[in-house]
């Protein structure tokens, strides 16, 4: 994805493990994860998407991605989560 990204003409990062203090308004958002189990997320996305809910994301532009299993009841249960506890904050 991220070489995508860079083939498009545009730069970015790529975060494993992300940390809020990384955000940057000027710049898209992209969150891009699988979901695991009941739909959740993984150990290393887990705490940031929680720290989004508490942010002033006010001006930020963001695109959240979800991959899991779609014959799941709970399918991509916590990328909605995120979605719905985050919205009205992001553009």
């Amino acid at each position: 994805l991220l070489a995508a990204i860079k083939e498009a003409g545009h730069d970015g990062n790529c975060h494993f493990d992300p940390s809020i203090s990384t955000l940057n308004k000027d710049n898209v958002l992209l969150i891009c994860t699988s979901t695991h189990g009941a739909g959740d997320l993984p150990d290393n996305i887990e705490s940031y998407a929680k720290s989004l809910e508490n942010q002033d994301l006010q001006g930020v532009n963001a695109i959240i991605i979800g991959l899991g299993d779609s014959s799941y009841d709970t399918y991509c249960r916590m990328v909605y989560c995120t979605v719905r506890k985050t919205k009205g904050k992001i553009a």
